[in-house]
C-alpha cells in the first residue's frame, strides 16, 4: 500500500512494487474525490492523453480548484496549478477518459490549448506550445470558443494568432470576435518578450519573437 493522501491508502499490485507506486492516473480521481477538488487532468499530461507528444511528460499536471502542494510519490511526480474556472458553475470542456482503475477527468484539446497558450512556463516554453498545438486532433471551433469565454483577453488573441498562423486553422472569426483585435494596447505573443515587432492587428498580436528558432 502507498498513502497519495492522509487518510487515502493505493493497494500495489505485483508488477509495481519495484516502484512503490501506481501509475498516477490509476489513482488521480479517487483522490481528488477524497480531497474534496474539482479537478482535471491538463496541460502537458492531457495533451499526450490526446496524442500530442514527442516525449513522455515527466510530471503528471493537474489542474485544480484551489492551491494544492505538488507531490513526489517515487516514480510518480503530481504537479498541481490552479484553474479559476474550476471554482465557476460554467460547464469546463473535459472529457472522461478510461483508466486501469475507472475514469479519470481530462482537458479536451480544445481546453488543452487554452491552458498551454496562458501558462507556457508550465508548458515546456513557447516552441513546445507550437509543437504540442500541432499535434493535437482537429478542433471544435464552438468548443474551443467556450474554453475561452472567461480568460484574459490576451489569452484569447495568442490562442487566435498561434492557431490560425502556426497550425493554419480557418474559421476563427468567432475566436477573434472575442479576442477584441481593435480593443485597448496590442498583446505580445511572448508574455517574456519586448513588446517590440511586427503587429498583426487581425489579432491584436505584437509578433515578437522566432517561433522555432528559440525565444527571444
Amino acid at each position: 500500500m502507498f498513502s497519495p493522501a492522509r487518510g487515502l491508502y493505493v493497494a500495489i499490485p505485483p508488477e509495481y512494487r519495484s516502484w512503490g507506486v501506481v501509475p498516477a492516473s490509476w489513482f488521480i480521481d479517487t483522490m481528488m474525490q477524497h480531497l474534496g477538488r474539482n479537478y482535471y487532468v491538463g496541460l502537458l499530461t492531457a495533451a499526450a492523453i490526446h496524442g500530442a507528444s514527442h516525449q513522455h511528460p515527466q510530471v503528471f499536471q493537474v489542474m485544480v480548484d484551489r492551491q494544492l502542494g505538488d507531490r513526489d510519490l517515487g516514480r510518480v511526480h503530481l504537479q498541481f496549478h490552479v484553474a479559476a474556472r474550476l471554482r465557476s458553475p460554467q460547464p469546463v470542456a473535459t472529457v472522461e477518459v478510461a483508466t486501469h482503475t475507472g475514469t479519470m477527468t481530462v482537458a479536451s484539446p480544445e481546453l488543452v490549448v487554452v491552458d498551454i497558450v496562458a501558462d507556457p512556463d508550465a508548458s515546456a516554453g513557447l516552441d513546445n506550445v507550437v509543437t504540442v498545438l500541432t499535434d493535437l486532433p482537429e478542433l471544435d471551433i464552438a468548443v474551443l470558443v467556450s474554453a475561452c469565454a472567461n480568460v484574459p483577453r490576451a489569452v484569447v488573441r495568442r490562442v487566435g494568432w498561434l492557431l490560425e498562423n502556426i497550425v493554419g486553422i480557418e474559421g476563427l472569426e468567432p475566436l477573434r470576435d472575442l479576442a477584441s483585435p481593435d480593443t485597448g494596447e496590442a498583446t505580445p505573443l511572448d508574455v517574456h518578450g519586448l513588446r517590440a515587432g511586427h503587429r498583426d492587428p487581425s489579432w491584436g498580436i505584437i509578433e515578437n519573437v522566432e517561433l522555432g528558432e528559440g525565444e527571444s
